[in-house]
């Protein structure tokens, strides 16, 4: 049986995904403290690609703190969009962008983006 996962997102409707399907080819992670587990706050980016040249990025933070709500964001690339493999890094790197700004954590973001698939020059 296949795991999946739902994926709150920006602006529309939840995704829910086969996790096989959509492996984690970036990820950055924050927590306070020394131990994860015991973290206050936590803040994630991940993000996710499907063999089609789909990807989601997403975001997720945590508070244990009273009052504090969680923070959780994410975009799907538009598969007629990312023709192009030039392309689907950009609208990669803008969500990214774009997920760190709505965790207010721009360094977590150059994180991820620093974790992609390295680019092959020839």
């Amino acid at each position: 049986m296949s795991k999946t996962k739902t994926i709150t997102m920006t602006g529309r409707k939840p995704v829910q995904i086969e996790t096989e399907k959509w492996p984690v080819i970036a990820r950055a992670d924050w927590y306070d403290g020394q131990i994860e587990c015991q973290a206050n706050r936590t803040k994630a980016i991940r993000v996710r690609a499907h063999e089609d040249g789909r990807r989601i990025i997403y975001g997720v933070e945590t508070s244990q703190y009273p009052g504090e709500r969680a923070n959780d964001c994410g975009f799907l690339t538009d598969s007629r969009a990312v023709a192009e493999v030039g392309e689907i890094d950009r609208h990669t790197i803008e969500y990214i962008q774009r997920v760190a700004a709505i965790l207010r954590d721009e360094g977590l973001g150059e994180d991820c983006i620093a974790n992609l698939p390295a680019e092959v020059l020839s």
